[in-house]
Formats: structure tokens, sequence, C-alpha cells
């Protein structure tokens, strides 16, 4: 992922299309999930584009869960699988793997190769139909182990500013698009007070390292790529216990409380409410999950 571009500008956006699957395990009825964004969702969608240099199809990648490298830039599932799960939906398969079954979603997110910019992809949804978002903001990049390789092993301020600023606009954006639109309902994932406090706060999470990478090597683990260390496959003794996964990227857990978090956070983490209350024992007429680009 591209560590400011594609943050700020093609991050995950993610669609329940109308139809009437329904997910019994949880009573929703949710026919599909599509996903639009950048290295944060991406499963796999980059191994599929020519001339693409920023793929995740290298061991140990997908480790924890597939025991394979999917192309996500994670030891397993992201935040969207999770999500997939608690709807009762299978995994939205890249956007051009071939022969895949897209009749219950598709990912179309990819990491610095981006197929499509988010923010005309949500306008085009609302004049589909779509009434329902999800909106995740931007999370404290700025402490990940790359930067603090960067920056003398501290977090980047500059950055997180950069991202602070961004997200302030955003919630303002969201409640003018809440008034100006007709039927448009925004629920808001605070994805970087959430890691934030994840980073400051780690033994609450059961993490023991929310500083370094748990694949890599050199500084921080930052210096040398996940997937191109000596050996190639290294990587910690557990990657529960550690907050970034890669030099860039969260591992497994926390993607996974993430999940947790907006399928029945408070609204001090998801605001305001959660996603479980704005689709459970109702029809998904037109939901749609974006993250940090809407309209």
């Amino acid at each position: 992922m591209a560590i400011m571009k594609s943050s700020v500008v093609n991050i995950l956006v993610g669609l329940w299309m109308i139809g009437c699957f329904v997910a019994a395990e949880k009573g929703v009825h949710v026919p599909a999930m599509f996903v639009l964004g950048d290295s944060l969702g991406d499963a796999g969608t980059n191994n599929y584009i020519p001339h693409c240099d920023v793929r995740a199809n290298l061991t140990p990648y997908g480790v924890t869960f597939f025991h394979y490298p999917t192309g996500r830039f994670t030891n397993g599932r992201t935040t969207f699988d999770f999500l997939a799960t608690y709807l009762g939906l299978p995994f939205s398969p890249p956007y051009l793997e071939p022969n895949a079954n897209f009749s219950r979603g598709i990912n179309f997110a990819s990491s610095d190769c981006g197929l499509l910019d988010s923010t005309a992809a949500d306008a085009r949804l609302y004049r589909a139909g779509a009434r329902k978002f999800l909106v995740m903001n931007i999370p404290p990049l700025g402490c990940d182990p790359y930067f603090r390789f960067t920056n003398n092993g501290e977090c980047s301020e500059a950055a997180n500013k950069l991202y602070v600023e961004y997200n302030t606009g955003l919630k303002s954006h969201v409640a003018h698009l809440s008034q100006k639109l007709s039927r448009l309902t925004i629920i808001t994932h605070k994805a970087y007070d959430y890691l934030w406090d994840m980073i400051q706060n780690g033994e609450a999470y059961g993490f023991t390292d929310t500083k370094s990478a748990c694949c890599g090597s050199g500084s921080f683990n930052a210096e040398v790529l996940c997937g191109r260390t000596t050996p190639q496959n290294l990587f910690c003794n557990d990657t529960n216990a550690y907050v970034f996964w890669d030099r860039v990227h969260p591992t497994e857990k926390v993607y996974d409380l993430f999940a947790q978090q907006i399928w029945s956070g408070n609204s001090s983490v998801i605001y305001p409410f959660n996603l479980s209350t704005l689709v459970s024992g109702k029809k998904a007429s037109g939901f749609y999950l974006s993250t940090n680009s809407v309209f």
C-alpha cells in the first residue's frame, strides 16, 4: 500500500446489494457483499493485475488461517472476511479471479495498483439505490513499523496529523450528506481511535508488541519486507501478540477486533449505532459498507 496516497484517496469500500438471501445464523437478510479499496481490504486482486509489483503472494502471508498466501496483506483474514462471516456470506472473491462465483459478492480492493476511485464509486452506488452506508475513518498509520523505522522509533506526528485532519473533514462531510441526500443512513466506525488505543494500551487487548512487525527483519522488522527475508518464512512465534503483521498492515487479530466492534460495538467506537443494529432482522435494501471516501 502506498503509505500516504492510497490511505487518503482509495480506502476500503464495501457494498451489500438488494436481494433476498437470508443469513440464517444471524437472522440477517443480506444477499451479497462487494468490497472496494486498498491493501487493507485486498483479497488478492493484485495477483491478477499484469505488471503490478505490489503483491502479497509470498510465504508467509496467509499462514495463520488459509495456510498459503492468498494476496491478502496479512497473516489471515481481513475485516471484510470477518464481516462476511457475521452476515452468513462467503468471502468475496477478487474481481479478476478467473472462474470465480460472483453471485454473492466481489472484492475490488487493490493495493497501490487500484482499479476504482472509491469516491466516484460511492456516488454511483447512491444513484443506483444505495441508502445505508458504513464509513470507516483512517487509522493512525503514522504509528506503523515503517514510520517508526524511518522516524527514530517514534510515530510520525506529521502523518497522523494528516489522517486526523482528513477524518475531521470526513465527519463533517458525512453529516452534510446525511442531511442532504434522501433516505440516506450512514454509520461510522472510528478506526483511528480504536487502533490508537490498541497501540497505546496493547496489553489490555492481549498484545505484547505494538511497535514492530511480526513479519520482516531489521529495525522494527521493517527494514526487509515480509516474504523477502532470509529465510523467507520468517515471522514471529505468536501472531496474536502483535498489532502489525508486516511493516504497514495489521494482523488478523486486529482485523477481527475491528469487525467485532463494527458488528456489535457501542457508540464510542461506532456511531450512531452498530452494523448488527442496522441490518439485523431486516432486509438490507441497498446497504453499502464504505470507508474513508463518500461521494
